[in-house]
């Protein structure tokens, strides 16, 4: 007698829940469009967004020749050009607001990492190009790099902490003192 109960009860629930699956629902987005001021041709490229909504990427100008990096923080434009370069392309934004990209992406493409308007050169050895395309919160940068006559790799770059001055300094300075006590020593020997 148990086993037509349990056959009817699985029967039941089947025909019950009908073989549901778990549903998800699916996510529903509103959309904004933009332009950066001053953007024609081809118009505008945005490439990376961080947590706080600062979108980066490119436009281009009048004569679809030159690409501009920008960086919008809710509507307010900063045109970003890396210091030399013909073109520049915003590509990733952490959410310390150091931003990465790229220059001259027709020619020889080099990376950069802008950190509050600095300028930091970022080119893995080797390649002739390189083309960051996001960074972390941690600081790690990721991205291509590849040549006119090379397949495109992919890298990844890890922030190596480096002495700080003063810490330079005191090491210089507590070598100098040993070189000076084994002088010292040495002569001390000598004269005996």
């Amino acid at each position: 007698m148990k086993r037509p109960c349990i056959v009817l009860l699985a029967l039941f629930a089947v025909l019950t829940l009908g073989g549901a699956e778990t549903a998800v629902a699916d996510v529903i987005y509103s959309f904004t469009t933009f332009n950066a001021p001053g953007a024609s041709g081809f118009g505008t490229n945005a490439f990376g967004i961080n947590n706080s909504g600062q979108m980066v990427g490119s436009f281009f100008d009048a004569g679809n020749s030159t690409t501009h990096g920008f960086l919008n923080t809710g509507g307010s434009f900063t045109t970003i050009n890396a210091p030399g370069a013909s073109s520049t392309i915003a590509s990733g934004i952490n959410n310390s607001d150091q931003i990465v990209g790229f220059v001259n992406p027709t020619m020889l493409a080099q990376g950069f990492l802008d950190t509050g308007g600095s300028f930091s050169p970022i080119v893995v050895p080797g390649f002739c190009c390189t083309s960051p395309q996001g960074i972390n919160d941690n600081g790690q940068i990721v991205g291509f790099v590849g040549g006119p006559a090379a397949p495109n790799m992919a890298f990844v770059a890890t922030p190596v902490a480096t002495p700080e001055s003063s810490t330079l300094l005191t090491l210089a300075t507590s070598l100098v003192a040993l070189l000076g006590i084994a002088w010292h020593r040495k002569c001390a020997d000598r004269s005996r």
